[in-house]
């Protein structure tokens, strides 16, 4: 069975990695950090690359963080990297300093004024944000590095699917994609348990 998996991983083809795309870690990445995780690429360039874990989620919310926010949304690790900093990603074009990742997709921005668009209930409906503890980093050619030894997979997916339901996210990108990295979606996290 490695033989085939170690194959498989070889043949893939994959897309050079930029701002706006999300990388998935392939089946058997050992990091604990990143198992079977999602990670947006927000940022992308000679000095290195950031990051967030889109897919791991904890039981803290916004209001554990901010006892005077009534914000009940979900916190996620972003990564290993200043868990004790906060970021958040989003789809509004509107909210001050926001950060433009990509068409439709935002990083970051003035947290009052998403706090007041909050209270005075301005967020349109089909506002969607994601709240980070953390952050992934890459030094300079790390990222390619990893890439080239297959630990990633990149794939270039709408805006939308950054703020797809996480329990299931890293088997959704890969099965979205068909052929051998729908097969890969399936590969138990342990050989052993085949």
């Amino acid at each position: 069975m490695q033989t085939s998996i170690n194959s498989m991983k070889t043949n893939l083809k994959t897309i050079a990695p930029q701002t706006g795309h999300i990388l998935i870690a392939e089946p058997f990445l050992s990091d604990p950090n990143f198992h079977r995780s999602a990670v947006l690429i927000t940022e992308h360039n000679a000095q290195g690359s950031i990051g967030f874990v889109l897919n791991q989620k904890t039981v803290l919310t916004v209001a554990d963080l901010f006892e005077e926010l009534d914000i009940p949304d979900s916190v996620h690790i972003g990564g290993p990297v200043r868990q004790d900093s906060f970021h958040f990603i989003h789809n509004n074009s509107a909210l001050a300093d926001a950060i433009q990742i990509r068409p439709g997709l935002y990083w970051g921005g003035n947290f009052d004024h998403l706090i007041s668009l909050y209270r005075e209930e301005l967020l349109p409906p089909e506002f969607q944000v994601r709240y980070f503890a953390g952050y992934s980093g890459w030094a300079p050619g790390q990222m390619t590095d990893e890439i080239e030894q297959k630990s990633w997979i990149v794939i270039d997916a709408p805006p939308s699917m950054a703020f797809m339901p996480e329990e299931d996210m890293w088997k959704a990108l890969l099965k979205s994609f068909g052929g051998q990295l729908s097969w890969m979606s399936n590969a138990p996290s342990d050989l052993s348990l085949n």
